[in-house]
Formats: structure tokens, C-alpha cells, sequence
């Protein structure tokens, strides 16, 4: 729902300026990142009404602002930020470093599931392999053997990009890829904080990868 400050912004047609309230600068950088002032967007606008980019299943707790799970499985998120947070956050695992195209393909859409149930065909592998083989062409990355250095933030990026295409719908994909790009910079930059500890990012190892499951 767009509040009444957003619904002024819309109706003088300008967007909210990307600010910060007056005493963030006495606060640590990931609260800053968390409290960030965001460009008007409408949530309701989005043709994916659980607002899961990535069609993330649901895990073992709630992901931060989780507000339910379809009948398919699929976690729901109040917010497309949200569900564009989780997942960055998902790909900056430690599962993801120094992997391949192919192997990140089929680590984040396996072919058989943990009770042995096929769950995507090989044809929807090599789909996605593909996918993400021409978004990263962008940076030189042709092969599919070649390992993806996801401490590059563009690279990361790139590689949600991919996510989204191989996962949504057209329309559905054109919503999310055409977010004001300070949504984009807060999701990514927001995945690695842990929201509910006050703004530290406890989940971080020396190398930038997320610990934990």
C-alpha cells in the first residue's frame, strides 16, 4: 500500500528522494543500509503477488518479512524488496563460492529434491545454465565450466538478474527488473545484515560469504 507521503510524491509527479533521517550519521553503516529512505514504488503493482523473485522455497525459519508459504511450497513476502533481499542473501551462501555456471544452476534448482522426488527436469536445467551463461557474457564469463566470483557485485547482480528470468514470468519479470535501482542497491546490500539483531552482520566470513544454513 503506497502511504500518503508516497501518494504526495506520485501526485506532484516526483519520486522520494533517497535519503536519511537527520541522525543517521551517528549510526554504524548497516543501520544506515537498513533505514534508508526508498524511492515511492507500489508493491501492489507487482503481477507476482508473493513478491518471491526467485521462487524461494520455504526453509527451516521464516525469512525476514516472510508472511506465509503457498500451497506450492513458495515463501510469500509482504514486499518485492523483501523477497529481492532473500534472494541475494541465498546466493552469497558459502554453498555458491567458486562454483561454475553449471554447478550454481544445479545447486539452486536441483534435479531431485532431498526425498529423492524430481523436482526440475534436466531440459529446465540446461534452460537456466543458459540463462545465466548470457547474462554473465557481459563480463567475459562464456563458459559454462568457468567459475563465478560472486564477491563482485555486479557479478552478484548479474546473476539475480538471471535468477528472475529463468524463474518468473515475462511480466512478472519485467516488474522486478525495472525497480528503481536504489531498491536493487538496498536488497543487495541489506542481504548479508541480520535484521534482527539490531543491524550486525554476524553471518559474514573473511572471505564474504555468508555462514550458516
Amino acid at each position: 500500500m503506497i502511504t500518503p507521503e508516497r501518494a504526495a510524491f506520485r501526485e506532484a509527479g516526483t519520486e522520494e528522494p533517497f535519503v536519511q533521517s537527520e541522525d543517521l550519521e551517528q549510526k554504524s553503516e548497516p543501520q544506515k543500509i537498513i533505514e534508508a529512505v526508498l524511492p515511492a514504488y507500489d508493491p501492489e503493482d507487482n503481477p507476482d503477488k508473493i513478491h518471491n523473485p526467485g521462487n524461494v522455497r520455504e526453509g527451516k525459519e521464516d525469512f525476514h518479512q516472510q508472511v506465509g508459504v503457498t500451497e506450492g511450497g513458495f515463501a510469500q513476502f509482504n514486499d518485492p524488496r523483501w523477497g529481492l533481499r532473500t534472494l541475494f542473501k541465498i546466493l552469497q551462501h558459502k554453498r555458491y563460492k567458486d562454483k561454475t555456471i553449471s554447478e550454481i544452476a544445479n545447486i539452486y534448482s536441483p534435479h531431485k529434491n532431498e526425498r529423492g522426488e524430481i523436482e526440475n527436469t534436466l531440459e529446465e536445467i540446461e534452460g537456466k545454465i543458459q540463462v545465466i551463461a548470457q547474462e554473465l557474457a557481459k563480463f567475459d564469463i562464456t563458459d559454462v565450466n568457468s567459475k563465478v566470483d560472486l564477491n563482485d557485485p555486479q557479478i552478484l547482480a548479474a546473476l539475480v538478474r538471471a535468477i528472475i528470468k529463468s524463474e518468473k514470468l515475462p511480466e512478472e519479470t519485467d516488474y522486478y527488473l525495472n525497480l528503481p535501482q536504489e531498491v536493487w542497491e538496498y536488497a543487495q546490500k541489506a542481504a548479508p545484515i541480520d535484521m534482527q539483531a539490531g543491524g550486525q552482520v554476524p553471518q559474514i566470513n573473511q572471505s564474504g560469504f555468508i555462514e550458516g544454513p
